[in-house]
């Protein structure tokens, strides 16, 4: 038979003999990531933006900052970053139906991308501060995927993140006839800083066998498989490490992530260096 036709026919057994043979369907090993394309401040009207392309997938992030009020009673002077995802219609049949799986998966990873941003290992949140328990920026972050190849946590929490280092807010003063804060039409200079950028790193357990764990999955192998996600938060001496798991097949959360950290954390070292680039 036909490779091509053997692998839309019998997908399964398909990626079971790639995998035998010790190689993935695209020729990387287990534990090998695809090349990422980074480029930043690519949109206009956006306070910060970025594209990112990996493999055959492509991102979108662009930020709007917004005057609002200070929600988190707590700490009066810290301002928000929300996160949303949108997986467009372009991305594929399962990605039109809105009351899809898909669409229910876009709404859990816009609530963990923003945990994960706000988290306050990995940024001062108070930066944000225009008015102590009056004014605060809050910064929306709208990510959308453009083509879809796999991996669907780690791409927009990259993109996001290389958006946000690249955010320049303008200054706001106070109108007094308004009683309201304004944006002036001065150069835009501040900036957002994180202590630490977060990471995630995943995984898909391919045909529910332990020895196929495949780092930076493809749709296919997403497909077939299980995704768990090692979320990083925090810099050397602090860093808290989290897995996630997407659905699929139940795993052991730790005995997993301890036998992955090894890995991911190589890999999180290369999106670093990705982020520095762009």
């Amino acid at each position: 038979m036909d490779p091509e036709l053997f692998r839309r026919v019998q997908p399964a057994d398909f990626l079971q003999r790639q995998l035998a043979d010790g190689a993935r369907p695209d020729g990387r090993p287990f534990t090998a990531t695809r090349k990422m394309k980074l480029n930043t401040n690519s949109l206009p009207n956006c306070e910060g933006s970025a594209t990112l392309r990996c493999g055959s997938s492509l991102y979108v992030a662009g930020v709007r900052g917004e005057i609002g009020s200070p929600t988190d009673a707590a700490h009066p002077s810290h301002g928000r970053i929300v996160v949303t995802t949108d997986f467009s219609k372009l991305c594929g049949a399962d990605f039109r139906d809105e009351a899809g799986p898909s669409q229910n998966l876009s709404v859990l990873l816009s609530k963990t991308l923003t945990q994960l941003v706000n988290h306050h290992k990995a940024i001062d949140l108070s930066q944000l501060c225009i008015k102590e328990t009056e004014a605060v920026w809050v910064l929306y972050v709208d990510v959308v995927c453009l083509e879809y190849d796999g991996n669907f946590a780690d791409l927009p929490l990259l993109a996001s993140v290389a958006a946000l280092r690249n955010v320049r807010l303008p200054v706001v003063t106070y109108d007094t006839s308004a009683k309201a804060y304004r944006r002036t039409t001065d150069e835009a200079t501040q900036r957002v800083h994180f202590k630490s950028s977060p990471v995630c790193v995943t995984f898909s357990r391919v045909l529910d066998e332990d020895a196929y764990w495949l780092a930076d999955p493809t749709r296919e192998e997403e497909e077939l498989g299980t995704a768990l996600t090692v979320a990083f938060v925090g810099g050397a001496g602090e860093r808290e490490v989290t897995p996630i798991r997407w659905g699929g097949a139940p795993v052991d959360l730790e005995r997993v992530s301890r036998r992955l950290l090894p890995t991911a954390s190589r890999i999180k070292e290369d999106v670093y260096d990705a982020l520095l680039v762009g």
